[in-house]
């Protein structure tokens, strides 16, 4: 569902004052968080206009305490993008928490270092 530029900025208004109803949730998750047409999942989700896969925005939120503002300066995205990636981490916590520790583990090439030319 597409959203009109005046019904985006009325629902990220709502969501901004108050909880947000379960259709509320919808559309900013359906206006900011869409499939990543390289690597299918739900995991694998990312953010519409950047491109920032939701499994590296959470991890950040929480070196940043939650803090939505700075996420969304720190990665230049609309703070209703964060939110939207929140929400759907929410619905998905399970899978994208196994994603982010899967990135995590050690590479079972061990490690190694770069080394740039001169």
């Amino acid at each position: 569902m597409a959203l009109t530029q005046q019904e985006l900025h009325d629902l990220e208004a709502s969501i901004l004052r108050a909880e947000p109803s379960a259709a509320e949730e919808d559309d900013l998750i359906a206006s900011y968080i869409e499939p990543n047409p390289l690597y299918p999942g739900v995991e694998e989700a990312r953010l519409v206009e950047s491109g920032v896969p939701v499994w590296a925005l959470i991890p950040y939120l929480r070196v940043v305490e939650d803090d939505l503002a700075r996420a969304a300066i720190d990665y230049d995205i609309p703070i209703p993008a964060v939110m939207a990636a929140v929400l759907y981490y929410a619905r998905h916590k399970e899978a994208i928490d196994a994603r982010i520790a899967a990135n995590d583990a050690p590479s079972p090439l061990g490690s190694y270092e770069c080394v740039l030319p001169r």
